[in-house]
């Protein structure tokens, strides 16, 4: 693996930055999208509660643990531990 040089940070770091800082409220209430039916997405926050997702809950809390748990199951790692800001597997 080459070294980033200075203070440069991976790919890597910079999505799980930023899912630290959005939640679902911000992100699965109805969008605007040219392209898609109707130029818009839709608004899947009452889905997403019926999926016990809160609106202020974060990507990273959110997607993660449950990627973590599906890593786990395929034998690619052997434990997980999760803090408000960080998530280790082993």
């Amino acid at each position: 693996m080459v070294q980033a040089p200075g203070e440069a940070r991976t790919d890597v770091w910079t999505l799980m930055e930023l899912a630290k800082r959005f939640t679902i409220g911000e992100t699965w209430c109805e969008q605007t999208l040219k392209g898609v039916p109707g130029d818009k997405l839709p608004n899947v926050l009452d889905k997403a509660a019926e999926l016990g997702y809160k609106p202020t809950d974060t990507l990273l809390t959110s997607y993660l643990p449950q990627l973590a748990n599906v890593l786990k199951l395929c034998g690619r790692i052997r434990s997980i531990r999760m803090s408000s800001t960080l998530l280790v597997m082993h």
